[in-house]
């Protein structure tokens, strides 16, 4: 486990919701989303796993037919 100063945790934690929110606008709206971001630091390398939660809804109105 690594332990870091809690400046340094919130600006890896911004970083982070900037990142989702970069690629996924809007993530907390609707039913809301989840995911995971996993940082690998020694590959520098990114991955992001993310699902949209939303209800769906089909209408239809027909009068005097």
């Amino acid at each position: 486990e690594v332990q870091l100063p809690e400046a340094l945790v919130t600006e890896v934690g911004d970083f982070a919701w900037s990142l989702a929110y970069h690629h996924h606008p809007g993530l907390e709206n609707n039913e809301g989303g989840y995911g995971t971001l996993t940082w690998e630091i020694t590959s520098d390398s990114i991955t992001l796993d993310h699902a949209d939660r939303y209800v769906e809804c089909s209408h239809s109105y027909d009068e005097g037919l």
